[in-house]
């Protein structure tokens, strides 16, 4: 590397302002523009510290405040810290001088890291301007502010606490209808479709509903409504059967399965509300079983979500049964002659019959 023109070994002053004095080239190292620099070669072998006290500044491009420590190595950059201000000031500008210190029995670990470490502090401090100096001053007064408020108000809260009594009362967890108990001699009321006309079934005895009829029976006669018809959802149904008859001791509904995936869901809820609130506002005090739909689970979901919540809204009982329908063998086989009719493979047969009536049955308590 050729030395700065103009200047001889160790006197500088002629050359410094032809260069930046962030800049480091080969050994060369400059300091500010100032005719007093620090001047180090390759002959050079130890790292050594450079520590110049400066007053002033010969183009003003710095405060006369923002002496430097500076620090150069033959193998390393250089960096530039701020002098503490217990250093005290110098008298004219251009006087400064400048003192080396070996640190080579520091060990080359020691100035390796403290250079390291400072390297990049260095250039960042380097760039005195006064927007960001305000910057930084705003964020940190805006900091003190901010735990200021937050302690204040934390205490304010923490005193607060200490007389403040809870006058929040939970609401009572919701409770299941329980399992309507029907009495002697019941009166009882079937609506639905399909499964409740019994379709597919050797005989009306074989079905759900005539299993519920044997059932209530054993104590005493009994006597059935039936108002079903095949194929109909439930919108159509409410039309059909506005009104429910009275003096009903348990009521069962099986609705909803011809509408899976053929009625939207919220139009299904509605129809079937209509249904049910027949049904209860002609028997208050009827027991009441809702059936879900008949059909893979994935389906019918939407529709068992509607069922659910409008019984349990009536004070029914809702009974799922898209488990049953899982079970292959309660349905078909498909093409079989059962009762007259050539069986498919969705509706229930004798054995889907018995096990739904099974399931209905397991919540209703007869006297």
């Amino acid at each position: 590397m050729p030395r700065p023109r103009g200047g001889r070994r160790g006197d500088m002053s002629n050359s410094v302002r032809r260069y930046d004095h962030r800049r480091f080239r080969g050994d060369w190292f400059l300091a500010h523009s100032s005719p007093h620099a620090v001047h180090a070669s390759s002959s050079v072998s130890a790292p050594r510290l450079y520590s110049c006290r400066i007053s002033g500044w010969s183009h003003g491009s710095e405060p006369a405040s923002s002496q430097r420590l500076r620090i150069f190595s033959t193998s390393l950059d250089w960096i530039a810290i701020p002098l503490r201000n217990s250093i005290s000031s110098f008298g004219a500008t251009n006087s400064g001088p400048c003192h080396s210190i070996d640190l080579v029995a520091q060990g080359r670990r020691a100035w390796e890291t403290m250079l390291g470490m400072s390297k990049k502090w260095s250039r960042t401090v380097e760039k005195r301007d006064p927007k960001t100096i305000v910057f930084w001053a705003f964020m940190a007064v805006a900091i003190v502010v901010g735990v200021g408020m937050y302690w204040a108000t934390s205490a304010r809260t923490s005193e607060a606490d200490v007389d403040y009594v809870s006058t929040y009362t939970p609401a009572p967890a919701p409770t299941l209808p329980a399992t309507p108990v029907v009495k002697r001699a019941p009166n009882l009321l079937f609506y639905g479709d399909t499964l409740t006309v019994g379709s597919f079934t050797n005989d009306d005895a074989g079905t759900f509903r005539g299993r519920i009829v044997a059932a209530a029976t054993e104590s005493g006669p009994a006597t059935p409504i039936v108002m079903a018809k095949s194929g109909i959802r439930t919108g159509s149904f409410a039309s059909m059967y506005p009104d429910a008859p009275g003096g009903i001791d348990l009521a069962v509904v099986e609705l909803g399965t011809n509408d899976v995936n053929n009625t939207p869901p919220e139009a299904f809820r509605g129809a079937y509300s209509r249904v049910v609130t027949s049904v209860r506002t002609a028997n208050p005090s009827a027991g009441l079983i809702c059936a879900g739909a008949w059909g893979a689970e994935v389906n019918t979901t939407p529709y068992d979500d509607a069922i659910r919540q409008v019984c349990r809204d009536a004070g029914g009982t809702y009974v799922p049964l898209y488990s049953l329908y899982i079970n292959a063998s309660l349905r078909g086989p498909e093409g079989a002659q059962i009762g007259g009719q050539i069986a498919d493979n969705f509706h229930p047969n004798d054995l889907g019959h018995e096990a739904i009536a099974n399931a209905l049955l397991g919540n209703i308590t007869f006297e």
